[in-house]
C-alpha cells in the first residue's frame, strides 16, 4: 500500500498527515455543508479519518455527538488520536484500527458516515459501500468529499498515487444506487466534487 493509501508509522507517513489535515480542510469545510447544522446526531463516524481534521470539525459542529473515526493506518490512528486529545479524554471521541470494508460496529449504529478523499482506495468498493450502508440508521446521511471526482482525472491520479482508483463522482453515485442508498445528489464544483445519500 502507498503512504497515500496508509500512512506509515515513519517521518515521512506523519509529515503526510500533517499534509492531509492542512491540504483537506477545503474540501472537509466544503463537504460537511451538506449535513444540516441543527440536526440533533448522536453518533458519527469519519471513515478513512486520516490526521484526525474532519474529527474536530464534526465534534465541534455536532457538540451533542459521538464521533469515531476509522482508518487502515496505524499512523493515521495515533495522530488522530492526538490531534483530538481533548474529545478523546472527555469520552466524545474514539479512534480504531480498521477497514471499510469490514467494520467493527453493529448494524444501524450511525445517524451520519464521511469520508472524504479517501473512498478512491475501498477495495472492494461495492462491498465497502455496503457495509457504510449497514451501519447507518436507517434515514442516516453519508457524505462523500472528492478530489479526483471528475471525468478525465482518472488517468492523472492513478498514474501518481499507487493503488488508488479515482472514480468519478458519477460512477460512486451509480453504484450507491445499487447497494441501496436513496436521493443520492452530486454537486459537482470547481475544484471538488461531493455526493450526500441518504440510507
Amino acid at each position: 500500500m502507498s503512504n497515500f493509501q496508509s500512512p506509515k508509522n515513519n517521518f515521512i507517513g506523519r509529515l503526510l498527515l500533517s499534509g492531509m489535515n492542512l491540504g483537506h480542510r477545503q474540501i472537509s469545510r466544503w463537504t460537511l455543508k451538506q449535513l444540516p447544522r441543527d440536526a440533533s446526531f448522536s453518533d458519527i463516524i469519519d471513515i478513512g479519518c486520516g490526521g484526525g481534521w474532519t474529527l474536530s470539525r464534526l465534534l465541534k459542529h455536532w457538540s451533542n455527538a459521538n464521533v469515531v473515526g476509522i482508518d487502515v493506518s496505524e499512523a493515521s490512528v495515533a495522530k488522530s488520536l492526538d490531534y483530538n486529545a481533548m474529545a478523546v479524554a472527555s469520552g466524545r471521541c474514539s479512534v480504531v484500527l480498521g477497514n471499510v470494508a469490514s467494520m467493527p460496529f453493529p448494524d444501524k449504529h450511525f445517524d451520519v458516515a464521511t469520508a472524504i478523499e479517501t473512498v478512491y482506495f475501498w477495495d472492494p468498493l461495492e462491498e465497502s459501500l455496503k457495509e457504510v450502508r449497514r451501519c447507518l440508521k436507517d434515514g442516516g446521511w453519508f457524505v462523500i468529499g472528492l478530489e479526483a471526482g471528475k471525468k478525465g482525472q482518472a488517468e492523472f491520479w492513478s498514474r501518481h498515487v499507487s493503488g488508488m482508483h479515482p472514480y468519478d463522482a458519477e460512477y460512486l453515485k451509480t453504484q450507491l444506487l445499487a447497494v441501496g442508498f436513496r436521493d443520492v445528489e452530486v454537486d459537482q464544483g470547481i475544484m471538488y466534487a461531493r455526493i450526500v445519500a441518504r440510507k
